[in-house]
């Protein structure tokens, strides 16, 4: 797995304007609590898998006068089933992909994550085949609010009482990861929730 989910902050939320605190907020700002949670949960959704152990980096590449937050973090990982990746997000440049390569060939998943639907999907097989669908310039798709269906399904769970996806766990697997690519370290063990909660 590859990744890439960031964006040119500085463009549009400098440290002293309204959204700044993305640049000075130790406990809340920076790339990763930003943007990066899409990658986190997205490759979990979609691979099953649990990230399991990361090599971290994070540095200022681009940031402005006034950040007090690493602009960057660069990792490598493998999950908890052994599958490689890389996880890259950043204020400092324009990048919205996934790209998954398997044994019978890759596929990518590009341009996504915007607030407007629509993104690029490219599916190549070692055979040869390519199919692209492209929904970004596709007029009949409706835009959706996606934080009110957030709110709608999690609403209707509590009044059904049945379980809400993301699960708790989930949601805390995808915390702790985030708490470990924070960091500047060797190779280092991503905690399960059960391991976190004792």
């Amino acid at each position: 797995v590859t990744s890439n989910f960031s964006y040119s902050c500085h463009k549009y939320y400098p440290p002293n304007a309204p959204g700044g605190w993305r640049y000075t907020d130790p406990t809340g700002g920076g790339p990763l609590l930003d943007v990066g949670i899409y990658l986190a949960f997205g490759i979990r959704e979609i691979l099953g898998e649990r990230i399991a152990q990361v090599l971290p980096l994070n540095k200022n590449t681009f940031s402005p006068p006034g950040s007090q937050i690493a602009d960057s973090t660069a990792s490598c990982f493998i999950t908890d089933k052994g599958t490689p990746g890389t996880f890259v997000t950043s204020f400092a440049h324009d990048a919205q992909y996934v790209n998954f390569y398997g044994t019978k060939g890759n596929l990518t998943v590009k341009d996504l994550f915007y607030q407007t639907p629509g993104a690029i999907l490219e599916c190549n097989s070692e055979e040869g085949g390519q199919y692209i669908l492209n929904t970004k310039d596709d007029a009949g798709l409706a835009h959706y609010d996606n934080y009110r269906r957030e709110f709608e399904h999690f609403s209707q769970c509590l009044l059904n009482k049945t379980q809400h996806s993301p699960s708790e766990d989930e949601c805390l697997t995808d915390a702790l990861l985030l708490d470990a690519l924070k960091q500047n370290a060797s190779t280092l063990a991503v905690p399960t929730p059960a391991d976190f909660l004792k």
